[in-house]
This record gives C-alpha cells, sequence and structure tokens, in this order.
C-alpha cells in the first residue's frame, strides 16, 4: 500500500504565524542566537533560487530577520528562520541540507525522511505525514526519534570536501564502542619506545592507568607513550594510512579548558615508516607538514573549548561527529599543504576530575593517495575506535596524576626528534 503523500499546503503560512505568535523579546533571543551559531559550525551552502548562501550570508538573513516583523519577512528570509528553529528543536545534522534548495517542501520532504528512517530503525510506527500540522511539530517528533537512536547508535558522517556535502550514517554502539582484543605487535612497540611492559587484554582504562604506572617507573612519560601509540596506528597493518594524529589537552586548565590558549594542546603526527610527502605530490617535507597540522589541531580546540565558556572570548567551533572524508583539500589551503586528502576523525572525551570534555581531543587519520578504493570506510571507524580508547586512557591517567604531555609539542618544533 503507498503511502499518503505528506501534507505541503500551507506550510508558509502556519510557519509565519508561529513566528508572530512568538513574544517579541523571546523571538529575538532566537533568532540572535541563530546569527551566532551559524557562524561556529562547518562550512553551510544552500540554494535560495539563484542564489547560494553561506554562513555569513545565513547570519547576515537572519540579522535582517531581527530587524523586521515576521509579517514583513521575504519567503527566503521565513523559510531559512524556521529551517534554523527546526535545526535547534530536532538536534539534525545541518549541513546534511547543503546544495539543496531552500524551500518549505525541501524542509518538510527532508524531515520526513529523516523520522521514517530512525522510526524504522527503532521499530517504532513510521510517521505516516512528517509534516502535520507543521514543520516544527515534525521537528520536535524527529528530536524524540534521534534522542531514542543515539541510545543505541553512534552518529556518523560522510563528507565530501569537494562539495561541501555531509550525509548522515549509524554504527551500533555495540559494535563502535566494543572492547577489542589489544592487536599483536602493540605491547612489543610500546616496550620498544618506553621501556614498560603493557600486559592487558583489551586496552581498557585500567589497562592502561596500569600501563602509565610502569611507565613511569621506567623513567619514561605520558608523552614517549602516547608517541608509541602514534607510531603504531601509523604502521597498523589492519587499517593501513600515512598519517595518524594524536591530540589531547597538555595538561593544564582542565578545570577551566575556556582559558585554553594554543600552547595548552598537545598534538603529534605518527607517519608511516616510509612515508615519502613528494611521491604524493606534496611540496612540504615532514616538519612543515607536521607544524601545519598541529596548529590546526591546537586551533580546533582551542575554539571548541568556548562552547564551555560563561563568557566567551570568541565565537566557538561547532562539536564533531565521527566522520570519514573525501577531497579534503579541495578548498582547504592547510589540508592542501599537509597533503590531507582522504581522512576519518575520530572524537574523544576527556575527563578531568568529575568532568567529561568534548572537543578538546581526537585522532585523525589520513590518506595520501586520492583513489576511490582507498577512501575510508565505515568499518575503518570501528578499527579507529580504538586509537580513541588508547589516547584517552593513557591522558585521563595522565591528569589523574597531575602530570602533563611535554611542551615540545605545544607550539611550532624545528625537529621532529623524540
Amino acid at each position: 500500500m503507498a503511502r499518503p503523500a505528506p501534507a505541503l499546503d500551507g506550510l508558509p503560512e502556519r510557519a509565519r504565524r508561529d513566528w508572530e505568535a512568538l513574544p517579541a523579546e523571546e523571538r529575538e533571543e532566537l533568532l540572535a542566537g541563530f546569527e551566532r551559531r551559524i557562524t561556529s559550525v562547518e562550512r553551510v551552502r544552500l540554494h535560495a533560487g539563484e542564489t547560494e548562501l553561506d554562513n555569513r550570508a545565513v547570519a547576515a538573513e537572519i540579522a535582517a530577520c531581527r530587524a523586521l516583523p515576521p509579517a514583513e519577512w521575504s519567503g527566503t528570509r521565513l523559510v531559512l528562520a524556521t529551517l534554523l528553529r527546526c535545526w535547534q528543536e530536532a538536534g539534525f545534522v545541518l549541513q546534511e541540507l547543503n546544495q539543496s534548495l531552500l524551500s518549505f517542501a525541501s524542509l518538510s520532504l527532508f524531515l520526513l525522511r529523516k523520522s521514517r528512517g530512525y522510526a524504522r530503525l527503532l521499530g517504532e510506527a513510521e510517521p505516516p505525514e512528517a509534516t502535520a500540522p507543521d514543520v516544527l511539530a515534525a521537528a520536535r517528533g524527529l528530536g524524540g526519534l534521534r534522542a531514542r537512536v543515539e541510545e543505541r547508535y553512534e552518529r556518523c558522517l560522510h563528507f565530501d570536501g569537494s562539495n561541501w556535502e555531509r550525509r548522515e550514517f549509524l554504527l551500533p554502539l555495540s559494535v563502535y564502542r566494543r572492547s577489542a582484543r589489544v592487536p599483536d605487535g602493540l605491547p612489543e612497540r610500546l616496550y620498544a619506545e618506553t621501556g614498560a611492559e603493557f600486559t592487558g587484554r583489551t586496552g581498557s582504562a585500567e589497562e592502561w592507568d596500569v600501563f602509565l604506572e610502569r611507565v613511569l617507573e621506567a623513567g619514561s612519560s605520558p608523552t614517549r607513550a602516547l608517541q608509541a601509540v602514534a607510531h603504531w596506528a601509523a604502521d597498523a597493518e589492519d587499517l593501513p594510512v600515512d598519517l595518524a594524529v594524536f591530540t589531547v589537552p597538555v595538561g593544564r586548565k582542565l578545570d577551566e579548558p575556556w582559558t585554553m590558549e594554543f600552547t595548552d594542546l598537545f598534538c603529534y603526527t605518527g607517519f608511516r615508516t616510509g612515508f615519502r610527502p613528494e611521491e604524493f605530490g606534496i611540496a612540504n617535507g615532514r616538519l612543515l607538514m607536521y607544524n601545519v597540522i598541529a596548529q590546526r589541531m591546537r586551533y580546533n580546540a582551542v575554539k571548541k573549548a568556548q562552547n564551555y565558556a560563561p563568557v566567551m572570548r570568541f565565537a566557538p567551533q561547532g562539536f564533531n561527529l565521527p566522520d570519514i572524508a573525501v577531497a579534503e583539500d579541495a578548498f582547504h589551503g592547510g589540508h592542501a599543504a599537509a597533503g590531507i586528502r582522504l581522512a576519518c576523525r575520530l572524537p574523544i572525551t576527556v575527563r578531568y576530575r568529575d568532568r567529561d570534555w568534548n572537543g578538546l581531543a581526537d585522532v585523525r587519520l589520513n590518506r595520501s593517495a586520492y583513489s576511490r578504493e582507498n577512501r575510508f570506510r565505515p568499518r575503518d571507524m570501528v578499527l579507529g575506535h580504538r586509537y580513541t580508547q588508547w589516547a584517552k586512557g593513557l591522558a585521563d591517567a595522565a591528569y589523574r596524576r597531575g602530570l602533563s604531555f611535554d611542551d615540545k609539542w605545544t607550539d611550532k618544533v624545528k625537529d621532529l626528534d623524540l
């Protein structure tokens, strides 16, 4: 039996009435929040007729909405403001609408498709009509479905840097965050670089805590331990990469991370053994590649830390979902300079005392040879998640002991000597 078509008639009129019904003060607060928030998320590319709207253009249109009553908003401004309100209510990834034409019909059908997909996944009744009585009601329904999906699945993204398109996909938490056996060869690599034995079997937090204690007894440091992990990741046979980038707070200001400066973040890149940048058309050597990457990673973390600030020093950067990306160097000068073309980005939540902090740490895996066969796949994220567990285990153990990572790797370096 065919599903009933979504009800599209009258959506603009209902949306305008909703905006007009809001008290002026509440409407102003909403719009001002959208204007700030849209400038902190990754690139937006929407199309209103022949006009392309990026983040700044969207912010300008919302600023214009603030200056006028809803009755005087143009059709474009009405659907744009309503889209951002649905985004806030539902919590979907706004960039999933990149490259699409902005209209109430496209917004309605997007909400319907997402709602039906989530409901099907959860085994719940699929909404027959996600737009009734209006798109805001549909967005609120989608928000509830999303929250239930997140109890069982990790939301991830495909990203195409050549056109800014993003598409969500889901991995079962039971698979993505599972405890896996420590790979053969890792304990040997750790011992060779730190002089300490890793006797764990699953890479749990407790096993990394015990290992760090042995590292300290052997006269080594948290820095050498995390570098050893990065070196192993760069050479892993079951997940081939050219670069493995590990970023964590150095160990300062973790009680107030929004006060962090760029030099409060530790970043280290492990290069695959035998990696030669010139073989991939990368003009810069390893040293410059390292500095370009580390500078950007520290910048990202400091910007994300502003999400926690009581009073923000500057506009924050949004938190990331795990993602796999292609054509990362298409419109990004730093990525082009560092040969970042195919990427797998895996966020880490670090813990300090009784607080968990998102956005301050992550692992990024990169491949420099661009081809369809060389792209990262969802299964690679499942494998790569082990690196987030290992880095978190070491970092959290260091913070519990009041230890810091070496300052050499918190700023521009003159050499890559360990």
